[in-house]
């Protein structure tokens, strides 16, 4: 991973940040960008190797300045990691308890960040990873996008995350273009700062085996 100079959405925090650690630890290098303030202490707890810019991934200026600031600090950029998402809304569209039709303006809040925000990383980062020298493969660079098992319904009722982790996932496929290699990851219930405020997160319900949430350390192999 030595050659490795990845911008990482959402890196301050949960799968982005384990992913930032692993970059890292083998040598790579890693800008955090992310709108949690946290991760400049993040970036200087790992080194010179890792820095942070304050970026709000539904910006397209945000994403440009995020870019362009990796490209300047370490000299290029090769791999796109978009981890950045939010979670919330009802459980399938209608709150039964209070009789009230799920709110559209978080709907829109949801897909805004998810996937309009990954749809933004995606579009404005080509054209820094096209510039790079192929390998003996004709690879440029590599776009990683974080979906969700989610998407599929597998004992997963929120149809705001879901859907909107759906579309990251069919996107993610109209991308593998001009040299550069897209991988969409699926993660299965992770322990993340998204899970530890969902409540309504039933363990034993969403994964068959083991009854636990998954760990980091597991996305990051697959990355």
């Amino acid at each position: 991973m030595k050659d490795i100079v990845a911008l990482v959405t959402g890196g301050a925090s949960g799968i982005g940040k384990s992913i930032v650690e692993m970059i890292i630890t083998n040598g790579g290098k890693a800008v955090i960008a992310d709108i949690d303030p946290q991760g400049k202490y993040v970036a200087i707890n790992f080194g010179e190797n890792a820095a942070f810019i304050n970026t709000n991934v539904i910006y397209e200026k945000s994403v440009d300045n995020a870019l362009n600031f990796a490209n300047e600090k370490f000299g290029k950029v090769n791999v796109v990691i978009n981890s950045a998402g939010i979670h919330g809304g009802e459980e399938g569209g209608y709150d039964l308890n209070n009789d009230k039709p799920h709110s559209l303006e978080e709907y829109k809040k949801i897909f805004e960040v998810n996937t309009f925000g990954t749809f933004n990383v995606i579009t404005r980062s080509i054209r820094f990873l096209k510039k790079n020298q192929p390998n003996e493969d004709g690879q440029r660079g590599v776009l990683i996008n974080l979906g969700s098992v989610a998407a599929y319904g597998i004992g997963y009722r929120n149809i705001t995350y879901s859907s909107s982790k759906a579309a990251v996932n069919d996107n993610s496929r109209a991308f593998a273009n001009k040299g550069i290699r897209v991988v969409n990851i699926l993660p299965g219930y992770i322990h993340t700062p998204i899970t530890d405020t969902n409540k309504k997160l039933n363990v034993d319900k969403f994964n068959l085996f083991p009854k636990r949430l998954g760990v980091n350390l597991q996305i990051n192999v697959a990355s």
